[in-house]
């Protein structure tokens, strides 16, 4: 089954290229946003089973804020992407139980692995 993802990214370079590696592996990418508002909002247009959120995001929402109100009504699984890695950023973090934390620059190799384990168990 292919899994649909929605990518939070800011920053547009960074967001262009992790939609060219999901695609390039067969991935959907249902939407890409830059703002937590957005999030919400393409979360609820478009059901992703997993969500890739960057922690600071332009906007009022960071993507911590973001995933809360989105868990509010979904259950979805979400990755967390930061260039922060300091303790409180990754405490507010495990908040909302993300699958991951990765670290910016991202490894796309560990990035895929999360995807693909996710997604063997849907």
């Amino acid at each position: 089954m292919s899994v649909s993802i929605l990518i939070v990214e800011d920053e547009a370079m960074t967001a262009v290229f992790i939609r060219t590696i999901l695609e390039k592996h067969k991935y959907k990418v249902v939407k890409s946003v830059s703002t937590g508002e957005k999030a919400v909002q393409a979360h609820n247009e478009t059901k992703p089973d997993l969500i890739l959120m960057d922690i600071r995001l332009a906007g009022v929402m960071n993507g911590v804020e973001a995933m809360n109100e989105i868990r509010k009504g979904s259950d979805v699984a979400v990755i967390f992407m930061s260039g922060y890695s300091d303790e409180e950023v990754k405490k507010e973090a495990a908040s909302v139980n993300p699958l991951a934390y990765l670290s910016k620059p991202l490894n796309t190799e560990k990035l895929l692995d999360i995807i693909k384990s996710f997604a063997d168990q849907k």
